[in-house]
């Protein structure tokens, strides 16, 4: 029994590794993975090492090929494009079901939230920011149940993924991602959960908008568009 949970632990911890250094980009797209120099780097066995890989290909990190090698999963206007059409719908959702149960400490906490992305943009520090926006966008959401919180969480780091490679090193986007911050804390002070979710949708909307343009301005995305269109519906009884 002991040695099944020190190899559930050498999974865990080189699954947890292996995955901040993908999102944070430390392992770039593309990057075919050494098994053999990787397992010796991280003091671990193959085994742990391969499950680990089954586990970040299963989340989309990792692709798998036939001669069992792996590499990270590189960018593409398409993947990111299905990203967000996921995401905009489910987060449109989850801040209107987080919306009736927040309290005035939720929205403090907020507004300190905002406070410290204006100091972290002042400086220029993407990485720093990165920290409070992460949490601000999860307080928007936390109410709307464990698998959808879940489920965006795993999202938001993909997401975060793709803002590190085209904004990181820049102020891109800072300015206007504040006001749009800085208003969906107003519908959610106002309780209009209408409004927040069209703010939402719109606010990721943008930011997907311009990595794309970043990415390849002659794509297309009229998925996106329709995930966009869908998400800023207002509920029936809203109408």
């Amino acid at each position: 029994m002991e040695k099944l949970a020190t190899e559930r632990h050498n999974v865990d911890a080189v699954h947890d590794r292996l995955r901040g250094a993908i999102l944070r980009g430390d392992i770039p797209p593309g990057e075919v993975l050494q098994q053999v120099a990787l397992a010796e780097e991280l003091g671990v066995s193959r085994t742990p090492l391969r499950e680990a890989f089954r586990l970040l290909q299963r989340e989309g990190l990792l692709e798998g090929s036939p001669n069992r090698s792996y590499r990270v999963t590189s960018f593409s206007p398409r993947d990111l494009e299905e990203l967000y059409v996921t995401f905009l719908p489910l987060q449109a959702l989850a801040i209107r079901l987080t919306i009736p149960l927040l309290q005035s400490s939720d929205i403090a906490t907020m507004m300190g939230d905002l406070a410290q992305m204006d100091h972290y943009a002042e400086a220029q520090d993407v990485e720093g920011w990165e920290v409070p926006h992460r949490e601000f966008h999860r307080r928007l959401i936390q109410h709307a149940g464990r698998r959808v919180v879940e489920l965006l969480d795993q999202l938001s780091d993909h997401a975060g993924r793709y803002r590190r490679v085209y904004l990181a090193g820049t102020s891109y986007g800072f300015e206007a991602a504040a006001a749009e911050h800085r208003e969906l804390l107003e519908s959610c002070r106002a309780g209009d959960t209408n409004l927040a979710a069209a703010r939402l949708a719109h606010h990721l909307a943008h930011t997907a908008l311009d990595v794309l343009a970043m990415a390849d301005d002659a794509y297309e995305p009229h998925a996106l568009k329709v995930a966009l269109a869908v998400a800023q519906l207002p509920l029936p009884d809203e109408r």
